[in-house]
This record gives structure tokens, sequence and C-alpha cells, in this order.
């Protein structure tokens, strides 16, 4: 079989045999997590050795690549050449976490800040909504609100971001995702305690209303307790669909009050929000209950905004809490039928805070300081970038990123487009001769 599909102005041919496809894909990102910040992590755990320091999660996977992240507004893309020969190149015209979001999900180069709209603002169809229509259960989870860009970009359309309380609307009511869970919630702030409400997050009042009414929104079933999420994640499971806003504002845990933003403070977590890996579980446990199949977007958003804060300490715990939950994921696989019918992509949206070794203002390496403690780092931005991202992959159709690559990094080696992503899911969920199929339709 062979697929063209028209992206802008460009012709992407995908060919393949139709024998492999997918019963089960997760995609997993990290916002704002450069290559650095997997390194700055394995080096606080003990993990570093040379071989390895861009390990992902200890898992063995079948693809390690890089991946390019530009939106439409910057149409030269990324050059290897000059990223490396000057320092200051990565800073200009960087995507941001909805279009970078939007590409992977739909398929298109889309204009900075919006979810899901071509250039000419016409309306794109995401992997998750072709995956429900085609009868498989879909789902997003993520560390920050669950109106915020990347999983916005999984399940709705806006002209802005930052549209918040449109876009929670559309998510629960329009999108057909059987599992919505993060934070967001509006009585509590980000420190857990009870707060003046905020129910932008949400949809406003009368959807909050709506969520935790006695018979719920549009059959979601609401949970909100750090138990109920670990109840779900042991397998216990009572509906079809979930709702899970955590109990607090805007993080899990970043956002929280203190001062040791530089050194990993773990005791003084908010006791009563579950971790992203239970969060994770719980969502793999609900879908699972469709045995057609399903997709779900797991976001660690939190790595995002520890790095735009410079947050050295904060940002290694959020990596490393994306980096379990990436571990979880994989050891449930393990336990529920293999990778056989089942992809695993590991990446990010974009890089953010230009972290690179202790001499600001050039390419050098951080320094290991051993276990449990903060390598030494710098620093150079506190904004977004368009250096190249890491991507993993294992499982079925995984080694299709590899025929996927455009280009090769001196340093990074091969590298492959964001909406490589879109074009190998839905390969291997919708348009495979053994799957299920619905009508795709050429984009603008």
């Amino acid at each position: 079989m062979t697929v063209m599909r028209v992206l802008g102005t460009a012709v992407l041919i995908l060919a393949f045999s139709g024998h492999c496809f997918a019963k089960r894909v997760i995609i997993m990102i990290a916002d704002g997590q450069g290559f650095n910040c997997i390194k700055a992590a394995n080096m606080y755990k003990g993990n570093y050795t040379q071989a390895d320091s861009f390990d992902m999660a200890n898992v063995d996977w079948d693809v390690r690549l890089a991946m390019r992240t530009n939106s439409a507004n910057n149409v030269l893309g990324y050059d290897p050449q000059a990223m490396w020969a000057d320092f200051e190149w990565s800073k200009k015209h960087a995507t941001d976490s909805s279009s970078a979001a939007s590409a992977m999900f739909s398929g298109q180069k889309i204009l900075n800040g919006q979810l899901n709209l071509s250039s000419q603002g016409q309306r794109l169809t995401t992997l998750f909504e072709q995956a429900s229509k085609a009868g498989y259960a879909t789902g997003v989870v993520t560390s920050v609100e669950i109106s915020h860009a990347t999983p916005a970009a999984a399940a709705a359309h806006n002209t802005s971001r930052n549209n918040f309380s449109e876009i929670a609307n559309e998510m629960i009511y329009e999108s057909g995702m059987d599992v919505i869970m993060g934070a967001g919630h509006p009585l509590y702030d980000n420190d857990a305690a009870r707060a003046k409400a905020n129910y932008d997050f949400v949809g406003g009042p009368r959807t909050w209303a709506d969520i935790t009414d006695s018979n719920g929104a549009n059959g979601f079933k609401f949970i909100e307790s750090k138990a109920d999420f670990e109840t779900l994640a042991a397998g216990k499971v009572s509906g079809a669909k979930y709702l899970g806003i955590a109990a607090v504002r805007e993080t899990l845990q970043q956002k929280r009050k203190g001062s040791q933003v530089q050194d990993v403070n773990t005791a003084t977590y908010n006791a009563h929000v579950p971790s992203l890996a239970a969060m994770s579980l719980a969502a793999l446990n609900v879908l699972e209950q469709d045995k057609d199949g399903f997709a779900l977007m797991i976001e660690g958003g939190a790595v995002d905004w520890a790095n735009h804060a410079n947050q050295k300490g904060r940002m290694i715990e959020e990596e490393t809490a994306f980096m379990e939950a990436v571990a979880r994921v994989a050891r449930w696989i393990d336990k529920h039928g293999g990778w056989d019918q089942t992809l695993l992509i590991v990446s990010a949206d974009h890089e953010t805070g230009q972290l690179y070794g202790p001499v600001a203002g050039q390419f050098n390496e951080i320094i290991t300081q051993g276990t449990g403690q903060v390598p030494l780092m710098n620093y150079n931005s506190t904004g977004h970038t368009n250096a190249l991202v890491p991507l993993y992959a294992k499982g079925a159709g995984a080694k299709d990123f590899e025929t996927a690559a455009i280009g090769i990094d001196k340093i990074r080696g091969k590298f492959v487009d964001n909406t490589s992503i879109y074009q190998i899911v839905l390969k291997l969920l919708i348009l495979d001769d053994s799957k299920p199929k619905i009508k795709v339709a050429s984009a603008p």
C-alpha cells in the first residue's frame, strides 16, 4: 500500500506493506525537554555513563533519534550547520507548544499559538479524532492543566491556545476522548490547598457544575483525589470514561511554594496529589477496556515550566517524574500483551532554556557531581529554542521512524520531522488493511 498526503507545500509519501499494525499507541511528551534535561536527570539518578547519557527510563528502545520542531512561522526549519556554528542561532524562530504538538498530532505545520488549524485557517483532524472515529478509545494525561497547549492539541481546535475555557469545553463535550486527566482544579491552589475559585481551565462554572453533579459531564465519571487515581492505577476500574482533575491548580508539583528551586527537594512535594506515573497507569487501565485498542497521549508538562524559570532542581524533579512514568508505562505494556501490537513513542514538543554546561554562552558539556547531586550546568535562555529534541520508539512500527529520517546532525545524528509522528501512527492505527478504516481527507 502507498499513501500520499499533501502537507502544505510538501508532499510526503509513505510506502508500507500493510502487515504491521498497532492495536495501542502511547505518545509520551516531556514539554520543553532537550537532550541535556535527560542527561542531567540521569546524572542525578546515578544512571550516567558516557555511552548511555541519553538513556530514557532504562527501556531497550528499538529506535533513538532526534526530531526537528519548527512551526509554520519558520519555513526554513532546522539547519544543522547553523545550529553548531552560532550559539545564538537556536534562539531564533522557535516554535511554541501548541503549534509543535499540533504538528505531531495533525501532521501539518501550523502557526505559533494556534491549535490544529492550518495556516489558511482550516480545521485539521487529529490522529486522536481519527482513531476515535475508527473505534479506538482515546485519552490525554498531563501534569499541568488539562486545557494547556499539549493536551489541547490532542483534542481541540482554536485560534489561541490561551482560550482555556473554550478548549476545555471542546475537549469534554466534542472531542470523543474517553479519558482526560491532569491539573487545573478550580478550588485548589498550587500547594493543593483550598483557594478562591478559578474555573478557566475546566470550561467555566457551568461546566464545572456539570462535571461534579450526580451524573457527570458527557458520560465522564469525575475523580479528584489521589486515592481515586491510585485505585484506577491498581486496576480497579468501574467506568468507561473518566475525567480526573487532581486537587491542585496549575501543576502537580513544580509550582508549589519553596525557595529551593535549584535543588531537588521531594520532601516538600504536595502530598495529596497523584504522580504522573499513577495517572498514566490509571488512564491505561481505563482505555484497555476497549478491546479494539486505544491511543493515549501523556505529557510531562512542567519540565517546560521549570526550564522557563531556569529552575535546575525543579527541572530534574519533573524530568525524573516523567522518566518514572515512562518506566511504569513500559512495564505495563510488558504485562498487558507485550510490544507486538503496541507502539510507545517518547519525545518533546521543543527544547526550552538552552541548557548546556557551566560555562555560559557556549556549547559545553554538563558535568556530573555524583548521584543525588545537581550537575554543573547553565541555562542560556528563558525561552524556547529551535534545537533538535530526542525521540525514542519501541514496539510495532517503531522502525518506521528510521526510514522517515530527513537529515543528519553532526552531534545528534539522524533526525525526523515532528509531523512524522502523525504519519506513522495514522498508518499503524487507521490505514492498515487489517484494521478499521475511515476516510482520510487530503490536507489543504
